[in-house]
């Protein structure tokens, strides 16, 4: 089969790509059939009746039950999809967005006589007029969705900055976070006003950007080369131990009392236990690396043990780069009296949870191949085949 439209030929010939749910209804009815699409340009392909006699789209309960049955299902329990659905059908701004939605109705926005309670709310709804597009609406649950993004109401708009920045872990990341996840009109510069209005922000105050560095090459695989280094004595004498994969940038980390070599080595142990044996660790020269019980550990292992320049730390940047938002996390938890051990854990899940502004891809979905949950709701469950192609391309144009 030929057609004119590029995109519709990767997303039919790719039966594992991640498309959004109103062309995922047309691709479960297409499984049936054996084909192959080609693409030619529109100037050499033949004009179809359909395309230019379009018929009115018949309602299919299909989809609805669908949609219903993800967002009910997905809604993590920190942020009750009940309350968004409620507060949606309370939100007038929402409840006209549905009807212009469903009625295909946005040439009344800019008519000359536009009804008053449209011209009562206009500002507001021409911000999503540009986007009407991606925007459909759950009929089941008067939810709005921009693709697979709920729209939320301004009510909770606040709310779930608040969830995405918890654990402190900066403008641009917590921006990101909320990108894949959901939608309001203005969000970058919402949550731009609210960290810098943060208390915890403000107190840390900005940490200059280092300067440009050239990017060594990204190993093939995830958890192939792996960054280790420490954190100083925190509180109470205790030690951070960090390991960090150049791949997916996944970090894992824990607390112990000493950097002894025996301590490092259970440390190790249970990172191969959990992720496997990396073949490559890089580290610094400090005393517990370069112990001779190390390097028999290492040596049993087949793992081959790579250290930086002494006094130049910017060759170990991946576990260097990680200690800064760290350090910022665990100061954090101190102004705000928290437990610090316990915060230190919300770091790493937000970390892990958030695309990384090298690979635009969250360390845990690399890592693993899946969408790990979070406390706001989602409607992205599936992965990409090509994920570590995107963000290998991503990690290129860094």
């Amino acid at each position: 089969m030929y057609s004119d439209h590029e995109a519709i030929v990767k997303i039919l010939n790719n039966p594992n790509a991640t498309v959004p749910l109103r062309i995922e209804l047309m691709t479960l009815q297409l499984q049936e059939y054996s084909f192959y699409l080609h693409y030619v340009k529109g100037k050499n392909n033949i004009s179809d009746y359909s395309s230019r006699h379009p018929v009115d789209p018949c309602e299919d309960e299909g989809l609805n039950k669908y949609v219903n049955f993800t967002a009910e299902y997905a809604s993590p329990k920190a942020l009750s999809l009940l309350d968004i659905q409620k507060e949606t059908k309370a939100n007038p701004i929402l409840q006209i967005l549905t009807e212009l939605i469903t009625t295909y109705t946005w040439h009344k926005l800019l008519h000359p006589n536009c009804p008053p309670e449209l011209k009562k709310f206009q500002k507001d709804l021409l911000a999503y007029r540009n986007i009407r597009q991606e925007l459909t609406v759950i009929q089941t649950s008067d939810l709005i969705l921009k693709a697979n993004r709920i729209v939320f109401p301004h009510f909770h708009e606040i709310t779930v900055i608040q969830l995405a920045h918890i654990s402190h872990i900066g403008i641009e990341k917590t921006k990101s976070l909320l990108r894949e996840k959901v939608y309001f009109p203005g969000l970058n510069t919402k949550v731009e006003e609210y960290i810098k209005r943060c208390a915890i922000f403000l107190a840390l105050g900005k940490l200059n950007a280092p300067a440009e560095q050239l990017i060594t090459r990204t190993p093939e695989k995830v958890w192939d080369t792996v960054n280790i280094d420490y954190l100083d004595p925190l509180p109470n004498v205790f030690y951070l131990v960090v390991l960090i994969d150049q791949t997916s940038k996944f970090p894992v980390a824990d607390i112990i009392h000493n950097t002894s070599a025996d301590l490092l080595i259970d440390f190790l142990l249970k990172a191969i236990a959990v992720y496997g044996i990396p073949k490559t660790i890089i580290s610094d020269i400090g005393p517990p690396f370069t112990s001779f019980k190390i390097k028999m550990f290492l040596n049993k292992l087949n793992i081959r043990h790579k250290r930086i320049a002494p006094l130049w730390p910017q060759t170990n940047s991946q576990a260097e780069s990680f200690m800064k938002p760290l350090i910022k996390s665990i100061r954090a938890a101190h102004i705000e009296r928290k437990n610090w051990k316990k915060h230190l854990y919300n770091f790493l899940f937000s970390n892990r949870t958030t695309p990384h502004c090298t690979t635009r891809i969250p360390p845990s979905t690399l890592m693993f191949n899946r969408v790990t949950g979070f406390t706001i709701p989602s409607f992205q469950t599936r992965v990409d085949t090509n994920i570590n192609d995107q963000a290998k391309n991503e990690t290129r144009k860094c």
